[in-house]
C-alpha cells in the first residue's frame, strides 16, 4: 500500500489547540512533554468521557485505522473514540495509568460521513496526553471482510504490521472460493499464548476455519489438551451408503514456544494425494519448514461438493456473525492455495521467508463447451489467457481476465487444466489461488 492521506488537521498538536474543539466539561491546553515534535495536547476531564473533538470526512462503508500516541496521569485513562458517522462515538483505543508515551491503533468500517474522532479523558478529573494521532484510509483491506467485532489492532511484526485477534475478535471473508479436494495453507504470524492456556471462550485456539456447514469445515487449530497443532478435515458426505471418515492431521511431537514467538504454520490436503519416497501422503502440517505431521490413510471422496465457504481468521465459526475459539494471535500473513502444494514447497516458504503475493483472479468465459473439453490456462509467453484447447487455438475470443496476473501450478509450459465432464452452455470459471 502506498502512503495515504492523514485526515487529521494539527495531528502533531504543533499548532497548539487550532482545528481540536474541546468537549463541554473539558479543557484542551498545549504542552511540552511530547512525544514528538515541540508540543502535544493536554486534555483536563471536568465529567466522564470527555475531551477534544475533531470532525472528520470519510469514504462511505470505509475501512480506516485510527492510531495515536497517549500518555495518563498514575490511574489516569486516556482513550480515542470515533464517531463512524452514524452518529454514535466509540471507544477503539485506551491507555491506562501510564505516565510515559505508548501507541495505540485499530481499525474501524465507516457507516456515514462525515464523522469525529474525541480524544478524551474517561472519568472527572483525568488528566491526559495526546500526541502524533492519525486516522487512515485503508483501501488495502477487503471489503468484503466483515469484523465481529470492534477494535483491532496493527501491531508492529515481521512483515511491518500484524493484526491482533484475541477475545472476543475474529475476521470473516464472504463466499471464500475453496477447492473441495485439495488445498494448502499458510499462516505468518507471532504467538500470544504458551501452551496450556485455553482462548477465552473455548478449550482449542483456531488459527483458521473454511466452514461449509456444521459438518463440512476444514480448520487449523491448536489443541491445548495435547499441546499440538492440528489440520482437520470434517465432512458429513455418505459414499455408497458407509459414512467417509475424517481426516486429523497433528503434529507428531508436544509443541514447546513460549509468547512473542514468531512460528509460520503451513500445510496441504489432497484426495489424491503425493508420493513421498516411495509413500504416498494425502496431506502434511510443517511448522517453521519442518514436516511435523503427516496421513497416509486416503481419504475417499472430497470434503463437500459446496465450493463456496466462509472463511474465518482467528477463530471459528459459532454463528453467520460470531465466533468462538479464538486465536490470541498476532497474523502476519493468511494464505490458502486451490492447489495441493508439495513437501518441497512447504519448505520452501519458510526458507525464502518473503511475503507471498496476492494474485487472487477472476476469468469469465461465455463460450460454449462441449464433453471431454478443456479449458487452458496459458501463461509461457507472459500473457494471462483462457481458452478451449479443443479449438486448437490459444486465442479465444470469449475469455477474459479481471484481477492481478493469477499463479497456478501447472505442467512445465506453465499451463493449469480445468477439465469438464460433460456438456455445458456458457459458464463462468471463478478460480482463487489464494486468499491473503
Amino acid at each position: 500500500m502506498g502512503l495515504q492521506m492523514n485526515l487529521i488537521k494539527n495531528a502533531g498538536m504543533e499548532e497548539g489547540t487550532n482545528f481540536w474543539t474541546a468537549e463541554s466539561n473539558a479543557t484542551l491546553a498545549s504542552d511540552t512533554s511530547e512525544h514528538s515534535g515541540l508540543q502535544e495536547l493536554k486534555v483536563t476531564a471536568g465529567a466522564d468521557n470527555v475531551g477534544a473533538t475533531q470532525e472528520l470526512l470519510f469514504e462511505d462503508a470505509s475501512f480506516y485505522e485510527v492510531l495515536g500516541w497517549l500518555k495518563t496521569t498514575a490511574g489516569d485513562v486516556a482513550s480515542i473514540w470515533i464517531d463512524k458517522g452514524d452518529g454514535t462515538p466509540v471507544k477503539l483505543a485506551s491507555l491506562s495509568n501510564t505516565t510515559s508515551y505508548a501507541r495505540k491503533s485499530s481499525i474501524f468500517k465507516s457507516v456515514g460521513l462525515p464523522g469525529n474522532i474525541y480524544l478524551r479523558g474517561d472519568s472527572n478529573t483525568d488528566i491526559v496526553w495526546f500526541d502524533d494521532i492519525a486516522v487512515i484510509h485503508r483501501p488495502d483491506l477487503d471489503a468484503t471482510i466483515n469484523f465481529l467485532d470492534e477494535g483491532y489492532h496493527y501491531i508492529a511484526s515481521k512483515n511491518d504490521k500484524g493484526v491482533y485477534i484475541r477475545g472476543g475478535d475474529a475476521l470473516y471473508y464472504n463466499n471464500t472460493i475453496i477447492n473441495d479436494d485439495q488445498f494448502s495453507f499458510l499462516v505468518r504470524g507471532e504467538l500470544q499464548f504458551e501452551p496450556g492456556t485455553s482462548s477465552p471462550d473455548g478449550s482449542n485456539k483456531y488459527l483458521l476455519q473454511t466452514y461449509f456447514d456444521a459438518e463440512n469445515y476444514f480448520a487449523v487449530y491448536f489443541d491445548v489438551l495435547n499441546s499440538d497443532w492440528v489440520l482437520d478435515i470434517t465432512s458429513d458426505r455418505v459414499l455408497d451408503g458407509t459414512p467417509v471418515s475424517d481426516t486429523t492431521i497433528r503434529t507428531t511431537n508436544t509443541q514447546s514456544f513460549s509468547i512473542g514467538d514468531e512460528i509460520e504454520i503451513s500445510g496441504w490436503y489432497s484426495s489424491e494425494g503425493h508420493v513421498v519416497d516411495g509413500v504416498r501422503s494425502y496431506g502434511a502440517i510443517f511448522i517453521n519448514g519442518l514436516n511435523s505431521g503427516s496421513v497416509t490413510s486416503a481419504p475417499t471422496i472430497p470434503v463437500t461438493t459446496t465450493h463456496s465457504a466462509t472463511l474465518f481468521i482467528g477463530g471459528s465459526y459459532a454463528s453467520a456473525t460470531t465466533s468462538t475459539n479464538q486465536a490470541d494471535f498476532i497474523f502476519d500473513e493468511v494464505v490458502i492455495w486451490a492447489v495441493a502444494l508439495n513437501n518441497d514447497d512447504c519448505a520452501a516458504l519458510y526458507t525464502s521467508g518473503t511475503p507471498i503475493q496476492n494474485t487472487n483472479a477472476t476469468w469469465s468465459y461465455s463460450g460454449t463447451l462441449a464433453a471431454q473439453d478443456v479449458l487452458t490456462y496459458a501463461a509461457s509467453n507472459g500473457a494471462s489467457e483462457l481458452y478451449d484447447a479443443s479449438a486448437g487455438t490459444e486465442s479465444s475470443p470469449g475469455s477474459s481476465l479481471s484481477g492481478k496476473n493469477p499463479s497456478l501450478r501447472g505442467d512445465e509450459e506453465e499451463k493449469s487444466l480445468i477439465y469438464l465432464p460433460e456438456s455445458i452452455g456458457q459458464c463462468r470459471v471463478v478460480m482463487r489461488p489464494h486468499f491473503r
